[in-house]
């Protein structure tokens, strides 16, 4: 399929040895560097499953840690599938709602999803019936999720997906920037499971590193030298960074625009859009654009500040350097301390030399996260038999059993959980709060800010505005998604 339809005439060596590997069904790391090819690498033994075995309904779910990064592997996906007739679907909170199911009709071959959204699918017993012929769960950029707690929800819903197909499935995890990939392997496949790691060294390329060390009022007049006339990135720290930037480059960028997560979908889209355009385009973003994007014809990358770790400055570097060009950065620092820092991290990185990720090892956070979305769906579950399945996941091995029932009394004693004799389930205060929006607050380990929406006069979303923009009432003017906006009405 691959030579006849699509015109390929070798695979990479990346590709070649996972397919070597998960042919013998262990569950396998994928160590490659940004644009190696990982995620054909992890996609074609998932392809030549389905052909071979005929099966149907969701086969594969391909968890990534970025709504940005699904709508980019959606179309390479669809480019290797559709010709196979595999059919993929992305489900994530920037879908229109009316396209986040299949409504009883088939469900996809492949699903692209994230881990919030997979406690959506899973809660809803039609859907998560029909991962009953699943096989393959593929993780993207498991370095994004490996050192947090949102890796110990990811390693929860690794050992659910396994429960609701009723047998161990075929784990495929992908990193380019990872530095201690055996460690992160026997975390990701879990105890008495056969696991590989598949590593392939990237190959040497040209790179082009540049460092400007500027006060903050030259910063706008030092970014816009940099990306005239380019097709540009420009890193920064936060989203309010962002938009300060964005509106001191007002009138001095072409094309500029913003991407950071507290702007709506339709803007984000556009920003990602006005860099594959012919012409000159910069994009001031946070961490949202990161990881795996392809942006083919990109230039240059700016970090203003040094990068927060070699493992971040890998990937932001990989953004550029494609297709044959020479990687390119551009240090925008505002002292000799971030530029030592800057210059020590680039030095490690060509060393080889990445931050080691740990797991956390006693997450009482997800504990109950886990408890409360399985009374949540259950209504009522036995005590024991809960909290010794909850305890037999990989993620919690540290938790000791007492710790376990110490947690479940504060529960009840709190009014978040209410005991029917041997029986648990949610108390008044849990029936008050996440029960009322249907789970929500469960869905994410992370705890959104308290951010306001805000929307036009005519009701079109503008974006998310943190509580600290809005605290001057009616009249205050603020930046968002690169606009000045003026607040004329506040409901709290």
């Amino acid at each position: 399929m691959l030579a006849h339809r699509l015109g390929w005439d070798d695979l990479r060596p990346v590709q070649e040895e996972a397919a070597l590997a998960a042919a013998e069904g262990n569950d396998l790391l994928v160590v490659a560097g940004t644009a190696g090819g990982k995620t054909e690498a992890a996609l074609i033994p998932v392809i030549d499953a389905v052909l071979k075995g005929g099966l149907s309904g969701v086969c594969c779910i391909c968890l990534s840690p970025l709504k940005a990064l699904i709508n980019d592997q959606e179309e390479r996906m669809l480019t290797l599938c559709t010709p196979a007739g595999l059919s993929v679907q992305k489900w994530h909170g920037d879908v229109p709602k009316g396209e986040r199911s299949w409504g009883g009709g088939d469900p996809p071959h492949i699903l692209l999803t994230t881990p919030e959204s997979l406690e959506v699918i899973l809660l809803d017993p039609a859907l998560a019936g029909d991962l009953r012929n699943l096989c393959f769960v593929i993780v993207d950029e498991v370095h994004a999720f490996a050192g947090d707690l949102r890796g110990v929800h990811l390693r929860c819903l690794l050992d659910r997906l396994d429960g609701a197909a009723g047998r161990p499935l075929q784990r495929i995890g992908l990193s380019a920037t990872l530095g201690n990939p055996g460690e992160i392997l026997a975390w990701f496949s879990g105890p008495g499971r056969r696991a590989g790691l598949v590593a392939v060294p990237s190959p040497p390329g040209k790179k082009q590193f540049s460092f400007l060390v500027t006060d903050r009022p030259g910063l706008a007049d030092t970014v816009s030298r940099l990306v005239a006339g380019q097709r540009a990135l420009v890193f920064v720290r936060s989203r309010s960074e962002a938009e300060r930037l964005s509106s001191a480059l007002a009138g001095m960028v072409d094309a500029l625009s913003v991407h950071h997560s507290s702007i709506p979908p339709a803007a984000r889209k556009a920003a990602e859009a006005s860099l594959s355009g012919p012409g000159a385009a910069c994009v001031i973003c946070t961490s949202t654009l990161e990881l795996g994007i392809d942006i083919g014809g990109l230039d240059l990358v700016v970090q203003v500040g040094p990068p927060p770790s070699v493992s971040s400055f890998l990937q932001r570097l990989g953004r550029t350097g494609r297709r044959g060009s020479p990687a390119r950065m551009a240090f925008v620092l505002a002292d000799d301390l971030d530029l030592l820092v800057a210059a020590a991290t680039v030095e490690a990185a060509t060393r080889r030399e990445v931050e080691p990720l740990r797991p956390p090892v006693l997450p009482y956070t997800v504990f109950i996260q886990q408890l409360l979305l399985v009374l949540l769906k259950e209504r009522r579950a036995p005590r024991r038999g809960v909290t010794s399945s909850l305890l037999s996941c990989a993620a919690f091995a540290g938790i000791r059993e007492e710790d376990a029932g110490a947690i479940v009394d504060h529960l009840l004693a709190d009014g978040i959980l209410s005991a029917d004799g041997v029986f648990l389930m949610l108390g008044p205060v849990a029936e008050r709060t996440v029960a009322r929006v249907h789970g929500r607050d469960l869905l994410s380990v992370f705890a959104g800010a308290g951010t306001f929406r805000a929307l036009t006069p005519e009701g079109e979303a503008a974006g998310d505005l943190d509580p600290r923009f809005v605290a001057g009432g009616v009249g205050t003017v603020c930046t968002l998604g690169g606009r000045r906006w003026r607040i004329i009405a506040l409901d709290s």
